[in-house]
């Protein structure tokens, strides 16, 4: 397909990937060119004893060139942005 040319209507998803949340970013690196990040998740999990743990897990693994990394923070930045106008900057 030539560059020039313009896709239309949804974008497929045949295997109807599910929604992953995350509210915990562990960490990440750099190995041979490719950006990994590894993204965690709190779990509140009811025990028989009527108590709750608070276990935290990995929710997911990114591996992103740079071109993506790049997209990704672009897109986070302007909605950090949106988020926070007109509110004192988050710690």
């Amino acid at each position: 397909m030539a560059t020039d040319d313009k896709l239309t209507g949804p974008i497929p998803d045949p295997d109807n990937v599910p929604v992953t949340f995350a509210n915990v970013l562990f960490g990440g690196g750099t190995v041979n060119g490719v950006i990994n990040v590894t993204l965690g998740v709190t779990r509140f999990t009811p025990t028989f004893e009527g108590k709750t743990n608070n276990d935290i897990v990995i929710a997911s693994r990114l591996r992103l060139d740079l071109q993506a990394a790049t997209n990704l923070r672009d897109f986070l930045d302007s909605q950090i942005k949106l988020m926070t106008a007109g509110s004192a900057k988050p710690n």
